[in-house]
């Protein structure tokens, strides 16, 4: 009776023992192995500049604070946690100026909002502060503000090696002119094809053109594979022999290096009842890029890279069998900046890593040269140490068990 009584003792022990290292197993993984969220934009306030030209020591470039009075930036009347702030030199002194090397990102625009940053002030100076946004040295985007006015600042970046902003007086002295650039981020920002003006458009009839964000023949929402979409653009195709349905878009200005859209049979409100099959065809500098067939609910997944292109072509015609009830729609047709990963560099299978080859000793660790990997390998890392753990709670509970029965 009294070894069942301890057998028992010693299986709650163990029961505790696998719960504890379970909870130390997770806790570990939490801390020693984080996951890192994937990061859509670039904040210049996390970035260290290459250069900066300030007023006076009293008031330098800050990051995510107002830089007369050290409180967060407020412009507008609206408070922001990211942004840079600095006040304007007088008027024939070196301007106010942060210069930020931006060669290693792939992202196409810079965004900020610009104001006069009071802090705990209030409005009570109307003085005019100035602004100026340089890429590569050329002004991009200029403009005055003051009060509580403010400029939504948007600049094409594609291939830009640095990027400066300004803070100036606005022609009326430097009193109070302490502004903010709030928000200031690079992105990856999308065109819809839809919100641009084409420069040439052949289409089936004038009952049926090319429409932006409906469907051209029920002039309802764009719906193709069952699927509604808020942008894209749509027509229907031409009887064969008759020109092409087409429509045409200058991108030469717009610095992005692919298209996406998804093609299919639009038919609005009418449903399915038709099976004819459509075909679409994306012309790149009047070269085909993509082309294809669909019917039914079928749709087309395209994806076209328009590095350097001056014009996109998107086309729409019968799919072989007449042209009944071929309506079509290119839903969600964008043109954005992919952005490209820089692979890594080949390891040269002729230098293995031999005790005559090691590893350099003198190379200090560092989050650029890591001997483990802070990123990418961090499932592997927690399934390791949970393997760990869980064997080691599991080789104390076998031994206590075995003393158990020992006794």
């Amino acid at each position: 009776m009294m070894m069942a009584q301890n057998f028992m003792k010693e299986v709650i022990k163990m029961k505790k023992a696998l719960l504890i290292g379970i909870i130390v197993c997770l806790l570990l993984t939490m801390v020693a192995f984080p996951v890192n969220a994937a990061e859509d934009c670039v904040y210049l306030s996390d970035l260290t500049p290459t250069s900066t030209v300030i007023r006076n020591a009293n008031w330098p470039w800050t990051m995510d604070l107002c830089s007369n009075y050290k409180v967060p930036i407020s412009i507008g009347g609206t408070e922001y946690e990211k942004g840079l702030s600095a006040h304007a030199s007088d008027d024939g002194k070196p301007t106010t100026e942060i210069v930020f090397d931006i060669s290693s990102f792939n992202y196409n625009t810079f965004s900020a909002v610009f104001g006069k940053d009071f802090g705990s002030k209030g409005t009570t100076n109307q003085t005019k502060v100035a602004y100026a946004v340089l890429v590569d040295d050329v002004i991009k985007a200029e403009g005055t503000v003051g009060g509580l006015e403010t400029a939504d600042i948007k600049v094409d970046i594609t291939g830009a090696k640095k990027i400066a902003l300004q803070i100036l007086t606005g022609g009326d002295g430097p009193g109070d002119d302490c502004g903010s650039y709030a928000n200031a981020k690079l992105t990856n920002s999308s065109s819809y094809l839809s919100d641009l003006t084409p420069v040439s458009t052949v289409i089936r009839n004038a009952n049926w053109p090319w429409t932006m964000d409906l469907c051209s023949y029920y002039k309802t929402p764009i719906s193709v594979g069952g699927t509604e979409y808020a942008k894209g653009l749509s027509a229907h195709a031409s009887d064969d022999g008759k020109p092409v349905t087409e429509i045409v878009f200058d991108i030469s200005s717009l610095n992005c290096n692919t298209f996406s859209a998804v093609f299919g049979k639009d038919f609005g409100s009418k449903g399915t009842t038709n099976q004819t099959k459509v075909a679409y065809a994306v012309l790149v500098d009047d070269v085909i890029k993509a082309e294809g067939t669909v019917g039914g609910l079928e749709t087309a997944d395209i994806k076209v890279d328009i590095t350097g292109a001056k014009k996109l072509a998107l086309q729409i015609l019968t799919g072989g069998d007449g042209s009944g009830d071929d309506c079509a729609s290119y839903a969600d047709a964008k043109l954005y900046n992919e952005k490209v990963e820089t692979p890594e560099p080949p390891v040269d299978p002729d230098v293995p890593e031999t005790p005559e080859n090691p590893v350099d000793p003198d190379v200090p660790e560092t989050p650029e040269n890591p001997t483990v990997p802070e990123t990418g390998d961090n499932f592997t890392g927690m399934i390791t140490l949970t393997v760990l753990v869980l064997a080691s709670v599991t080789c104390m509970a076998i031994f206590t068990k075995k003393r158990s029965s020992h006794n």
